[in-house]
């Protein structure tokens, strides 16, 4: 997932500089800046699931990814994190689909029993998830000394 999203901020950076758009170029940097601190150990965690499709005669099971809740991300990551994964099905002029389609993302209430990140900023981090945390956990965190501040959409 780290390599598809920082391919998606490349590509977008790329694009919004051959239309001589700074203001989008500037923001699929900071989005791409935003994958790169967060590294693999940030990304979501997932889970394969299935679900009813009732949009036939007969009832479809299909296959889905359940993506999990990361109790310690900042819902604005979580938010940056959709726009990218929703980028390519709405810039088909920039991404072609090759090979077997993916498997239809569903977010879900189930919290992730993965690992939190260390060595990223401490604006990525839920604010009541570290004021949740013992002094000590927070410290074992290691967040990097400088903070990057998250910004608004496009």
């Amino acid at each position: 997932k780290f390599n598809s999203r920082i391919r998606v901020a490349v590509l977008m950076k790329q694009a919004s500089q051959d239309a001589g758009d700074d203001a989008s170029q500037d923001y699929w940097k900071y989005v791409y800046n935003v994958i790169g601190l967060l590294g693999h150990e940030g990304m979501s965690d997932e889970e394969d699931g299935a679900e009813a499709n009732d949009e036939h005669a007969y009832e479809q099971v299909i296959h889905v990814k359940n993506v999990l809740t990361m109790a310690w991300r900042n819902p604005e990551i979580r938010e940056l994190m959709q726009l990218v994964d929703a980028t390519p099905g709405v810039e088909a002029a920039i991404f072609r689909q090759v090979g077997r389609a993916k498997l239809p993302r569903r977010r879900v209430d189930k919290v992730s029993t993965r690992a939190t990140p260390k060595h990223i900023p401490p604006s990525f981090f839920d604010p009541t998830y570290l004021q949740s945390l013992p002094q000590i956990r927070q410290i074992n965190l290691h967040m990097r000394k400088k903070d990057f501040p998250l910004r608004a959409r496009l």
